[in-house]
């Protein structure tokens, strides 16, 4: 009996101390989870400096139009985002340009890639190898099909937020849940939190269920960037949207313009690279907070008229 008397004591004492355990959880503000994102480590931004061999260091064509690798950003987590600069030698280049002195224009592609030793193994590219080395970095570029690899040197810029919200912010994300949100004359208004079923957000739904429920008057021709496939930040300060079906993407800068810690939550202003990104859906500034493993992400639209605003929400992992 005493025996008995013992163990319900016991059990009472281990009833009392999941309850204690569970009012801790309860009572810790936005509690998070997250890993470190994969690639952290070799995150960095190199801008290309000088070729060794003396020729140009990788090319392609956008658009008909010859350009040039000038940098290339390792992000945070397996993806690497590579910006070329149009060769102003090339003719067709020269013509796309409105006026003589206009600024050469840029272009980006992203990857993902695996590591294999020093090897970074570049999906839709080939390899690249990064030996680093004070301020600067010796890069080994061997295109697909190359029999020849590229080296060139590049000036290294690392990741400028380094802090802890940041840290949780810097990785790609893919959408668990999304929804619109219109404010119209001062009342909100919109569509329902909808739940993701492949990681994607159909943009165009949503533009056409502010201009048909709520008469928006969102005017936004989405071309090829209807649906949302994944969406990035980096530490050195790069934003960008990756979509389903199309290499075209929108790439931006971004930086916080407050952030507290505790709360684990900021508040991000971010401009796109070039006018012919983004759209009226996705205006300038956006708020982030992290609970567990998941970011909820609202993104302002430009506002469509002066009674309208707009705002997308979503739910990232």
């Amino acid at each position: 009996m005493k025996k008995y008397l013992c163990l319900m004591a016991l059990a009472v004492i281990a009833g009392f101390g999941c309850i204690s355990c569970d009012n801790d959880d309860d009572n810790t503000s936005n509690h998070i989870s997250l890993k470190e994102p994969s690639t952290k480590n070799l995150a960095a931004r190199y801008s290309i400096e000088q070729n060794l061999a003396g020729e140009q260091a990788a090319t392609a064509t956008f658009d008909n139009v010859q350009a040039v690798m000038s940098e290339i950003e390792v992000t945070e987590e397996a993806g690497i985002l590579i910006k070329y600069t149009e060769d102003t030698s090339d003719t067709n280049a020269s013509a796309s340009r409105s006026t003589a002195d206009a600024k050469p224009k840029e272009f980006w592609s992203w990857y993902d890639f695996t590591q294999n030793g020093s090897k970074l193994l570049v999906n839709g590219f080939g390899e690249i190898t990064i030996e680093t080395g004070n301020a600067q970095a010796v890069i080994t570029l061997t295109p697909e099909g190359s029999t020849t690899p590229l080296k060139v040197i590049a000036s290294i810029s690392t990741p400028k937020y380094d802090n802890e919200l940041s840290n949780y912010l810097c990785r790609t994300w893919t959408i668990y849940f999304y929804q619109i949100l219109i404010t119209k004359n001062g009342m909100q208004v919109g569509k329902a939190l909808e739940k993701s079923s492949d990681g994607t957000c159909d943009l165009k739904t949503l533009i056409d269920y502010a201009n048909n429920e709520h008469g928006a008057g969102i005017k936004d021709d989405l071309g090829e960037k209807k649906i949302i496939k994944g969406i990035t930040f980096t530490g050195n300060d790069s934003f960008i949207i990756n979509y389903k079906g199309t290499d075209k993407k929108d790439i931006g800068n971004w930086e916080w313009t407050e952030f507290n810690v505790k709360q684990k939550s900021g508040t991000i202003a971010y401009s796109w690279c070039d006018e012919s990104m983004g759209n009226n859906l996705l205006g300038g500034t956006a708020t982030a907070s992290f609970s567990d493993d998941e970011c909820e992400l609202r993104l302002d639209g430009k506002e469509t008229s002066k009674n309208y605003t707009c705002q997308v929400r979503f739910k990232l992992k």
